[in-house]
């Protein structure tokens, strides 16, 4: 929903598969990443939005709480100057 949201508000931000494959590649468990969301997690990386658990892992699989998710909307809404920074 969030990639949803930042592409309504940043309509360019597609990216080619090389791209895609060069941001996932700096996490050891991008191949965890499933198939139909690696362009949207790419590209959150990419604008600064999803910074990981830490410098080298996403947990793609784990549940995130809703402070998290909240630290994403957050994100996006000043990288998008929708919100004061």
């Amino acid at each position: 929903m969030i990639a949803r949201a930042y592409r309504l508000v940043q309509p360019d931000a597609a990216m080619s598969g090389d791209q895609i494959t060069s941001e996932l590649a700096h996490y050891s468990d991008a191949a965890n990443v499933s198939t139909w969301a690696q362009e949207d997690v790419a590209q959150l990386i990419q604008a600064g939005i999803i910074q990981g658990n830490g410098p080298e892992v996403l947990r793609p699989k784990a549940q995130m709480t809703r402070a998290e998710v909240t630290a994403l909307m957050a994100r996006m809404l000043k990288i998008t100057n929708l919100i004061d920074k």
